[in-house]
């Protein structure tokens, strides 16, 4: 996600940093939360009227579609929920229990 997101869509940077930081990891996580960035996008700027919003929408469209049959591939479960649950699961006990316990 070397794209810069439009400051007219700010709020959806956050999901792009988590869809990086996981993509090696779990690549179809990676894949849904740019999904739902780019759901989020159109919902904030449905004519894409924002400054570079038009660009920066197709540029992540690109790359959603270069990437669902990859990330399809090597998903973990049977389905996107159960991937997403999947790797809340695992989410939760290697940083919310651990810092319970710590």
């Amino acid at each position: 996600d070397n794209e810069v997101v439009p400051s007219t869509l700010n709020s959806i940077a956050p999901i792009l940093r988590v869809a990086a930081e996981i993509e090696h990891e779990r690549p179809r996580v990676a894949y849904l939360c740019r999904f739902y960035a780019f759901e989020k996008a159109h919902r904030l700027d449905q004519n894409s009227i924002g400054r570079g919003v038009r660009q920066f929408k197709t540029a992540l469209l690109q790359r959603l579609e270069k990437d669902n049959s990859p990330s399809l591939a090597k998903r973990v479960k049977k389905s996107d929920a159960r991937e997403i649950e999947s790797f809340y699961q695992q989410y939760y006990e290697n940083y919310v229990r651990a810092l319970d316990k710590g």
